[in-house]
């Protein structure tokens, strides 16, 4: 009877999708400590106790938004708590899932655990932010649909065919991911460049330009929204009046300094981790060439040097400090007569383009490479947007959540890579950091959700 118990957990545990087991577990339990009577969550539940369901869209289409498919579902999942925790359990681990059917050909189940953590490394509160409900269906949601619109691409690539109610699903989230501004931009620029190289390659796809169709007249329609140019205009008078006065390229340098700020003079967990597995891979395949070595360390030691170890750095220069304090309302204010400000966006840019070289240097295949690259670039574009935006600085964490996944996706190339290279599969070492890094991001996120009000 034991030997059958034992044998039972061992091919529990060696189930290829044993991860997303534990995945759901956890975010049951997150859910059990999630409060979801604060912030936005309490106006789109009494949205209609005033409105019936098509005037309240109309309302908010003509004085503030235009995300008339995301609110149509939002005020209706927000009346009920209890079904929005059961979805949006379903929809993380899903994610997790997607993650490793599109970027886990092989289905390791190793790399599966690396998903595992990666999603629990996500700082889940950043999602509570404007709300929980709130912020997980215009965030989290809309990724979750994002990334079932991109399945067709991965399948034209490996000449799969579509079953009749794909084209539906597809449709759909396809249109639904593109109700958001964020969004909207990432789906446009994937699929402009795929639908560009299909055609490069001959396998020119109707569907897929179909889908890049449907994402520009979803651009349109946020572009004509008249909410939007009003909810414009009242962000601005209450949250940034500076903002009309200010240069599109000081904007610009807004978008560029707050978002690298966020990951490089911060102590961020998906970074962190993420540069270290860059330095590994690159340490293993190149040891013993200096300049290649020097190129992968770059990013790890700056990370490290203004996050985890810069309560010890700091101690001997002192000056560390007043890097990261540099950062305003309007940015760095960079000056061309003023080389002293010039420092924060030379450590910002210099780490970043080592990456960009480190990953294409990691790579053999370079077409894999570039994608990597691009990824990168598109989880950057995602959050520069929001430059143009006066609510950059108001909508605060949640505009990170889709950099936050271009990381994760590039580190799952990453580890695939380090398992590559070290042919006896032996990483056992990286697996013990990440699973520490694991219980604390547990602790830590079980600790923030019950506290958070």
């Amino acid at each position: 009877m034991k030997n059958k118990t034992l044998l039972l957990v061992k091919k529990i545990y060696n189930y290829k999708f044993f991860p997303f087991i534990i995945l759901a577990l956890i975010m049951i339990i997150y859910k059990i400590f999630t409060h979801t009577d604060t912030n936005d969550d309490i106006y789109f539940s009494s949205a209609l106790s005033e409105y019936n369901f098509f005037s309240y869209l109309k309302m908010r289409y003509l004085n503030w938004t235009s995300r008339l498919l995301i609110e149509s579902l939002l005020i209706t999942i927000s009346r009920v708590v209890f079904i929005w925790k059961i979805l949006d359990v379903f929809i993380m681990v899903s994610i997790g899932i997607i993650l490793s059917k599109l970027f886990n050909p092989t289905n390791n189940i190793k790399t599966n655990f690396i998903i595992l953590y990666f999603m629990i490394f996500f700082q889940y509160i950043l999602a509570g932010t404007a709300g929980w409900i709130a912020t997980t269906l215009n965030y989290t949601w809309i990724l979750f649909f994002a990334l079932i619109s991109f399945i067709p691409i991965k399948k034209v690539l490996e000449n799969k065919s579509f079953r009749w109610y794909e084209y539906i699903l597809y449709t759909i989230c396809t249109l639904f991911a593109s109700n958001q501004e964020q969004m909207v931009v990432v789906i446009f620029s994937t699929l402009l460049i795929f639908n560009i190289y299909l055609i490069y390659i001959k396998k020119f796809n109707i569907y897929i330009f179909f889908q890049f169709i449907l994402n520009i007249l979803s651009f349109i329609f946020i572009l004509l929204s008249p909410g939007n140019g009003i909810r414009k205009i009242r962000e601005i008078t209450a949250h940034f009046p500076e903002f009309s006065e200010i240069s599109i390229w000081r904007k610009l340098e807004i978008g560029f300094s707050s978002t690298l700020f966020k990951y490089i003079f911060n102590l961020n967990l998906i970074f962190t981790a993420f540069v270290i597995l860059l330095f590994i891979a690159i340490f293993i395949k190149y040891r013993h060439k200096l300049k290649f070595l020097i190129c992968g360390s770059i990013p790890l030691f700056i990370t490290l040097s203004f996050g985890a170890f810069k309560p010890i750095i700091s101690q001997f220069f002192p000056y560390i400090n007043d890097i990261p304090n540099s950062l305003t309302k309007t940015g760095t204010n960079i000056s061309l007569s003023s080389p002293i400000t010039w420092i924060p966006n030379i450590i910002l840019a210099t780490t970043f383009l080592f990456i960009i070289i480190s990953l294409y240097l990691l790579f053999d295949n370079k077409k894999i490479a570039l994608f990597t690259i691009f990824i990168i670039l598109i989880g950057f574009a995602s959050r520069i947007v929001m430059s143009l935006s006066p609510t950059i600085w108001e909508s605060s964490d949640r505009t990170f959540i889709f950099m936050h996944f271009s990381f994760i996706i590039i580190s799952i190339f990453i580890y695939n890579k380090i398992r590559n290279i070290i042919k006896n599969n032996n990483t056992i070492y990286i697996d013990l950091l990440f699973s520490l890094f694991f219980i604390l991001s547990i602790i830590k996120n079980i600790y923030e959700i019950y506290s958070y009000k």
